[in-house]
């Protein structure tokens, strides 16, 4: 078991790890759909573009989410590659 004072790293990255890949399948899920710019009559354009840069940014928050749940997950299993090492070298240092 991966462990330290109680926290269990592969357990607890992992769930982290799952969150945000659930967040940021929840942002983009609603953006494939969204509808087109609205006719505003004068602000029309100016609707379009405060659309357009709340859907960029949507679409950068989401890229983030995902990013961060990849290097939980590759900080999970890094961590998870050392602490077993060490395992079993403290065993090997006890059995000597």
């Amino acid at each position: 078991m991966t462990s330290v004072g109680g926290f269990h790293v592969r357990t607890e990255l992992g769930a982290m790890a799952n969150e945000l890949r659930g967040a940021s399948d929840g942002i983009d899920a609603p953006m494939s759909g969204a509808p087109g710019a609205p006719d505003g009559g004068a602000a029309t354009g100016t609707l379009a573009d405060l659309l357009a840069r709340l859907v960029a940014a949507a679409d950068n928050l989401s890229m983030d989410a995902r990013e961060a749940s990849d290097r939980l997950d590759a900080s999970r299993d890094a961590y998870a590659q050392v602490d077993t090492r060490a395992a079993a070298a403290l065993d090997g240092l006890w059995r000597d």
